[in-house]
């Protein structure tokens, strides 16, 4: 399995840069990047950028100049000059550009057969610096692919186009999920697809041990019973090696716990109490009673995750990440329940959106591979072959079960509760510091009343 992730990572490395170099981004004679930078910018080791350049070498288009660097070969053939080009950056890594993008430009270039696009990969966690650089080579791309997260990183919205959605988007079915992309009553990025955090489990987990599914109206109780029963040395060596839950301590996941028992992540120093209580609740799984596994806070990847290798029967997940399980040879069907740790219906939201900037190349043709996107008989196809929400309620109502919809809070009187983890924080200081204030926490060094202590003292020095 790992031989064949490696392989797809530098084939995948290989057609991108095949692709801006016969499309004419990269020109004749141009140097790439070294092999620290593409490592660095695409996210991925130097072993599968070196097969990648090894392949473009043996194809001609790139030549090895010792001490020198890479360049593109001098006698390129580009493509037809004939087909205008759409240009879209996007966050990697993303499922969703890897698995919807190759059907969804393939589909667009079949209804627009003298367009062809032309997909840029940026790595999420340097996104606008690397587009900057995109920009100061000459490239003006059409339209940005973004999480919530790099829509909020911006500073300035002026730079892109109000958006007009099509009538199938008017009003909006999901306004919550409209409202974070929107600035003075203008939608500045269109959102295709969205998803909450919910619970999910694996159902032959809990029928191999007798143990009673999770039900709607499961109790925080009937969680812990299951955990503690699903926990467990499954080779007898004296080690657990089987967990009945487990969640990354990342910032998309533990929040959600906190929201459950009504923390205000403004002021967290203020009403410390509900910091309090989701902590002991957390030290009670991890380190008390031991029934949940603590996942690194690494780049993830399905091979070491727990959930999908049948070492833990419960986690906590979205619609992207469950759509990029179904991909693979995932040897159960996963079934998602209620969130059981509080009576409140919190939780948290994710989203992915397109961007028109405002000194596009094309801006028409932007516009067009919007509507088209957005279009009921795409927006369909992308959840019953891809399984990723749509923005058209009429269209998860179809595809999806209800049950998943209700116990995943995507109906839209549920999403009211349901809120953008950066919407949480007035100063995005706040998050980085109670993260900082976590380190040793999450590994078990230190107690809660040591955590809130700290919390306690910067606030007291706060307001020196």
């Amino acid at each position: 399995m790992k031989r064949k992730q490696a392989d797809y990572l530098y084939t995948k490395l290989a057609g991108i840069l095949r692709e801006q170099i016969t499309s004419g981004v990269l020109k004749p004679s141009d140097y790439l990047m070294s092999e620290f930078q593409l490592s660095d910018y695409y996210g991925m080791s130097r072993i599968s950028v070196r097969k990648a350049l090894d392949v473009l070498a043996k194809e001609g288009l790139i030549v090895r100049k010792v001490g020198q660097g890479t360049m593109v070969a001098e006698h390129v053939k580009l493509e037809s000059k004939e087909r205008r080009k759409l240009h879209i950056c996007t966050v990697a890594p993303s499922h969703y550009i890897d698995t919807c993008m190759p059907w969804i430009a393939e589909a667009f270039e079949r209804e627009f057969p003298d367009i062809h696009i032309v997909i840029h990969r940026l790595h999420g966690n340097k996104y606008w610096e690397y587009l900057d650089n995109l920009r100061k080579a000459g490239l003006r791309p059409d339209l940005l692919f973004v999480t919530d997260r790099l829509f909020k990183e911006l500073g300035d919205w002026d730079d892109f186009l109000a958006l007009e959605p099509s009538e199938e988007l008017q009003p909006f079915p999901y306004p919550k999920v409209s409202r974070l992309f929107s600035r003075e009553g203008l939608l500045k990025a269109l959102p295709v697809t969205f998803s909450t955090v919910f619970m999910t489990y694996n159902p032959e987990m809990f029928d191999d041990h007798d143990i009673p599914k999770p039900t709607r109206n499961w109790t925080i109780e009937d969680f812990l019973d299951a955990a503690g029963k699903l926990t467990m040395d499954t080779n007898g060596d004296g080690i657990l090696d089987q967990y009945g839950f487990a969640f990354r301590g990342a910032d998309t996941r533990w929040p959600l716990f906190a929201l459950q028992n009504g923390l205000d992540f403004a002021e967290p120093a203020n009403n410390p109490e509900p910091l309090r209580r989701t902590l002991e609740f957390l030290h009670r799984l991890l380190y008390k009673d031991r029934v949940t596994f603590l996942q690194a806070m690494t780049p993830y990847s399905r091979l070491a995750d727990p959930f999908t290798c049948e070492k833990a029967a419960m986690t906590l997940t979205t619609a992207m990440e469950l759509a990029s399980w179904r991909t693979g040879d995932l040897a159960f069907e996963p079934q998602v329940c209620p969130l059981p740790f509080k009576a409140s219906p919190s939780t948290l939201l994710l989203a992915n959106a397109f961007m028109v900037p405002r000194d596009c190349g094309e801006p028409d043709l932007a516009h067009d591979f919007l509507r088209f996107m957005t279009r009921l008989d795409i927006q369909e196809k992308l959840a019953r072959q891809f399984r990723f929400l749509s923005v058209l309620a009429s269209v998860n109502e179809r595809v999806f079960p209800r049950s998943f919809l209700n116990s995943a809070a995507i109906q839209d009187r549920q999403l009211e509760h349901a809120h953008f983890l950066y919407d949480l924080f007035p100063d995005w200081q706040a998050l980085e510091e109670i993260n900082m204030n976590l380190q040793l926490f999450w590994s078990g060094l230190e107690s809660v009343e040591e955590v809130m202590q700290r919390i306690a003292d910067q606030g007291a020095g706060e307001d020196d």
